[in-house]
């Protein structure tokens, strides 16, 4: 008896936690996510220059905030990295928030991406956990996304 009374707190005293966790996709789901979208995505890897970072703040209920960036770096090529294309363009950025989360895109800092097109516009979303958006990649996730192109998947 004491045994399951221990097991029903250990579950449920780690609920909340688990609710409150982030588990943001690998460059391999983030790949596979646009591509099957019926919108169309670029695969890029560059800084975001020429906007101020979200402040911090105490609410409980942030709001959602959207804004545009210059966006400079390369749209990656299936073929390799002397195919790539030099890619200097505006972004519509939106920041949205969870609870009182908030995606917060890093200024000047390398990242991979993928960018929405619509027209001859672009666009990002960043949300609270970070979601298609990688930090600082590794040179085996730029090899990822262009072998996920080469082969039409991961």
């Amino acid at each position: 008896m004491m045994r399951i009374l221990s097991l029903c707190l250990a579950i449920f005293a780690t609920s909340p936690a688990l609710a409150l966790s982030c588990f943001p996709p690998t460059v391999e789901q983030a790949f596979m996510g646009v591509q099957e979208s019926p919108e169309i995505f670029a695969p890029v890897v560059g800084r975001f220059e020429g906007f101020a970072p979200r402040a911090p703040s105490n609410s409980p209920n942030p709001q959602d905030r959207t804004f545009w960036a210059n966006f400079v770096g390369d749209h990656i090529s299936s073929k390799g990295p002397k195919y790539d294309q030099t890619l200097r363009v505006r972004v519509k950025i939106t920041e949205t928030c969870a609870a009182s989360w908030c995606g917060n895109l890093a200024a000047g800092t390398q990242m991979l991406t993928f960018l929405r097109k619509s027209g001859n516009s672009y666009f990002l979303t960043v949300g609270a956990c970070g979601g298609n958006a990688f930090l600082s990649p590794t040179t085996t996730q730029v090899k990822t996304v262009r072998n996920c192109m080469a082969r039409g998947g991961c």
